[in-house]
């Protein structure tokens, strides 16, 4: 047992059996805040009157480090998982976020004012902040910190990514180095780099057939890549529509999808004899941009970002299915086949609309960061990760309950679930990285 004795400076070590006082360590000048790493055995104490946090190993009784904080640390929590530890500093209205692998601040989070106690909750992720002055409790869950376990150097300009959950090899489309990073998910090094297109920006790879297309934005081609020996096979030229380039794709069966950014067509491409098709669809579209294609069986879900409406056609024929208003600018799509749900990102409006594939309606909407992008859904756990490029972060909605459990601190682009490893993997394109976390 410890105990921290504020007037002394000092911690005392209580033998829990015999509630006798064994030791006494001299810890600063205003010791308050206690807490146990019991990954590393260390023991963290909030020194207020020296505005930093002292680490002792329990195993020696011995100070091992200082950490400088904010003004007056008056209460500490620790994430052993992600080995994150929580500083509330009375006097500046901040948490500072501290990396404790490397011992240094990585961020200082706003809180309300005077912050004089908090408490983490490893299940849901989510720090509580009890703020003195303002008579609130603070939940500042959304914008928790997750240290990468590695980061992997890419080429220039990352701009998305995806894997091959067979083989193991993750794939990122390089935009300003017209290549194609491969990743081994064994060692999590880049074993090849391919060069592809003019400025590649978006990518599917199939694990059925081992195949990777690129879509190369420039030249408007789809550069086709071999998985056996990462060798690029063939290279698709497509014809503009309407004037525009195209800048994504999906892929159902043996057919890939590829929308005008602007227009009402979609350009089909069969991957086994490699014969190209047009599907035209509502008219409306000549005057709005949508953005991404989601598959579902025979079934496209396409989103209009000028009308705030997904679009559901047939495949097969084109013929259009059915309306689905949303929220405001619906930028990106998803799809879980396990649970039949699709997730709409509403850039514009800040939210996730949920609809359910059994009637195509509306079943939820989910409040997330700031201008929602990508999303990655982990399928085997039931969660959905919400990439925010306005406010850098990720959401992660349970899609059980249909709620944000946590929010991640991490600017990124694009993102990818490892099947295997259940581990997250961003693009971090300011700093040309593909950065690991461990998914929640």
């Amino acid at each position: 047992m410890y105990v921290t004795n504020g007037l002394s400076g000092t911690l005392s070590i209580i033998n829990g059996r015999t509630l006798e006082v064994i030791k006494t360590i001299s810890v600063g000048d205003g010791p308050n805040s206690i807490c146990f790493d019991p990954v590393n055995n260390i023991i963290y104490v909030a020194d207020a009157f020296s505005n930093s946090i002292i680490s002792i190993d329990s195993k020696t009784d011995l100070v091992t480090g200082k950490i400088i904080v904010g003004n007056h640390p008056s209460a500490i929590a620790l994430d052993p998982v992600n080995q994150i530890l929580y500083v509330a500093n009375y006097f500046d209205d901040t948490v500072s976020v501290i990396d404790i692998n490397t011992n240094k601040i990585v961020e200082d989070l706003s809180t309300g004012s005077m912050p004089f106690a908090i408490a983490f909750c490893s299940k849901t992720h989510t720090l509580y902040v009890s703020n003195f002055k303002s008579k609130y409790l603070n939940s500042i869950s959304e914008k928790l910190v997750y240290v990468p376990s590695k980061v992997i150097p890419v080429g220039k300009e990352p701009s998305d990514i995806d894997g091959n959950s067979k083989t193991g090899f993750i794939y990122v489309t390089n935009a300003d180095s017209n290549s194609v990073s491969v990743i081994d998910d064994k060692t999590n090094n880049v074993i090849e780099t391919i060069q592809v297109g003019n400025r590649p920006t978006y990518l599917i790879a199939d694990p059925n057939s081992n195949m990777i297309y690129v879509l190369n934005d420039k030249d408007n081609s789809v550069s086709i890549i071999n998985g056996q020996d990462n060798s690029v096979v063939s290279t698709l030229s497509l014809s503009k529509i309407n004037g525009f380039l195209p800048f994504f794709m999906a892929m159902n069966k043996n057919e890939l999808y590829i929308p005008e950014a602007i227009g009402n067509t979609i350009k089909t491409v069969n991957i086994t004899n490699y014969s190209t098709g047009i599907i035209k669809i509502d008219s409306q579209f000549n005057k709005g941009a949508w953005a991404i294609v989601a598959t579902k069986g025979d079934t496209l879900y396409i989103t209009n970002i000028q009308y705030d409406l997904v679009y559901v056609l047939n495949g097969s024929t084109g013929n259009l299915i059915d309306k689905i208003p949303v929220g405001k600018n619906p930028f990106s799509i998803g799809y879980d086949p396990i649970t039949d749900m699709i997730y709409v990102a509403n850039a514009e409006s800040n939210d996730v609309s949920v609809v359910n594939g059994a009637n195509d309606k509306i079943f939820k909407t989910i409040d997330v960061g700031y201008n929602p992008g990508s999303i990655a859904i982990d399928q085997s756990r039931n969660i959905i990760y919400v990439l925010n490029d306005g406010s850098n972060d990720i959401s992660v909605i349970d899609g059980k309950s249909e709620r944000v459990i946590a929010t991640m601190f991490v600017p990124a682009v694009s993102m990818y679930i490892d099947k295997g490893t259940n581990s997250l993997y961003v693009i971090c394109d300011l700093n040309n990285t593909v950065e690991i976390l461990n998914g929640i």
